[in-house]
């Protein structure tokens, strides 16, 4: 059986000259490149003496021992990762493979309307959460191979808060381009790592050899590339990803100016520098709040709406209106609303404000029509009806209000509209009697009878349900 380097795998020759090793050339070269500058002391031989006046770029530093694998802070944030993770299986088995949107919202993964309104640890918590076993899967390989590169750089205490640093700057990213995303995983620090090694190898560039240097720079930025190519081909929210990269290039950099100063002096420098970062992305966080307050309000509306709960989504929409009174969506929305609430003045100005602002809207035409109808502008409604019922797909509601409109004046079309509403709802009773109506008024009364005994079948049924539904 042939032999195997003992990091990668990789086979290795099966004859060389001098002394046998049990890596390939790679891992060698990336092994030293690791062995060599950090900028944490750590382990590391510590003196007392003043440091030289060196300039930050050619200031030397002392190389860090590694930790045994369970003391070291990349084997700290694996196995809060993978605790989060089980426990969340453990109180729902499905989450192993594809846990809900509304369960990782109850984990603490990242939504604008909830991180950007009182809940603005989800920062930080959303890069402990995974969206099932896969996830975590990629996620934690990738931590492991990534975090010990740079644990061996930065030590140990600098890489959890260069990981919970550059998990915030992933989420304010995400949130900034798209704040109605659930967002949840490690990648946006893993990304985070990444940006501080490029950071470290590019500020210390006069302190290592230059190939080795090279080769290692090289090889994080086609990580980074990598990953960024798969995460346009994949829908993965690559915002965090560049969120977390940018931050860990700017903290890396920052970082590298710790070695001009004394031993004794690095402690406290680094600390400055987690805190100054720290108190930037408290400043971007309100920034980005500021920014996205009228998105968050329009999708609180939205949900309002979908929950019937009409006043709170009229506040809602009437704010986001006030901050945005050139957006058509969002008077329309607002219209039907109002529309929805029976306050039909509010909804036709609403709906002619959202018309007066982009004009080729068919469905709030069709919105219009049916209150037309529902007052009784019967040629109002009809005439709007004609104009737009070609060029949108109509709901039941929408067909029952036009055939309500056309009843009296053209049975036989009325007849016609109460037959496609019922394709589309056949368990509502009310577009049966209806249509029986109509049927009646053409003179047709065996298949009147039809109709209405099915409105009087399922209103019996609609009856014994909501009689369950209130028994204790």
């Amino acid at each position: 059986m042939a032999a195997t380097c003992r990091t990668c795998g990789a086979p290795l020759p099966s004859f060389s000259f001098g002394a046998a090793k049990d890596q390939c050339e790679t891992c060698r070269k990336i092994q030293a490149t690791m062995a060599a500058p950090v900028i944490e002391g750590g382990n590391a031989p510590t003196t007392s003496s003043p440091a030289p006046n060196y300039s930050p770029s050619q200031a030397p530093v002392a190389a860090l021992t590694p930790p045994p694998i369970w003391k070291s802070a990349t084997f700290f944030l694996i196995a809060i990762n993978v605790a989060v993770f089980l426990t969340m299986v453990l109180k729902n088995p499905g989450a192993f493979m594809q846990p809900t949107n509304q369960e990782l919202l109850r984990w603490g993964a990242d939504f604008g309307p909830l991180t950007l309104d009182n809940q603005p640890w989800r920062l930080i918590t959303a890069g402990f959460l995974h969206i099932g076993i896969i996830h975590i899967a990629v996620n934690m390989w990738s931590l492991w191979i990534l975090g010990k590169i740079a644990e061996r750089f930065v030590g140990p205490t600098s890489l959890v808060a260069i990981y919970l640093l550059t998990g915030v700057g992933a989420s304010l990213a995400s949130l900034a381009w798209d704040p109605i995303r659930v967002s949840a995983g490690a990648s946006g620090p893993i990304f985070g790592f990444v940006g501080a090694m490029i950071g470290i190898l590019y500020m210390a560039k006069d302190r290592l050899e230059p190939v080795k240097r090279k080769a290692m720079l090289n090889w994080v930025v086609r990580v980074a590339v990598i990953n960024l190519v798969i995460g346009l081909t994949a829908g993965i929210d690559n915002m965090a990803h560049a969120g977390g990269l940018v931050t860990g290039m700017v903290i890396g950099a920052l970082l590298v100016m710790t070695a001009r100063n004394r031993t004794q002096d690095r402690g406290a420098v680094r600390r400055n520098i987690f805190i100054g970062a720290a108190v930037v992305l408290a400043l971007l966080f309100y920034a980005v709040r500021e920014a996205k307050h009228d998105t968050v309000l329009a999708y609180r509306g939205e949900v309002a709406l979908e929950s019937r709960d009409f006043p709170t989504a009229i506040t809602r929409l009437k704010e986001f209106v006030a901050a945005r009174p050139n957006d058509p969506d969002g008077h329309a929305t607002l219209g039907y609303v109002y529309q929805r609430s029976g306050k039909y003045p509010e909804a036709l100005d609403e709906y002619n404000k959202s018309l007066a602002l982009k004009p080729d809207q068919p469905d709030v035409q069709l919105n219009i029509a049916t209150i037309y109808a529902a007052q009784g502008k019967t040629n109002e409604a009809i005439e709007l009806f004609d104009q737009n019922v070609t060029k949108v797909k109509m709901d039941a509601e929408t067909y029952k209000a036009f055939g309500e409109a056309v009843m009296k004046a053209n049975p036989a079309k009325a007849e016609e509209v109460f037959r496609e509403a019922i394709k589309l709802d056949p368990d509502d009773s009310t577009l049966h009697s209806d249509l029986a109506r109509v049927l009646i008024q053409e003179n047709r009364p065996e298949e009147a009878a039809k109709e209405t005994n099915a409105a009087i079948e399922l209103g019996k049924k609609l009856l014994n349900k909501m009689q369950q539904e209130v028994k204790p």
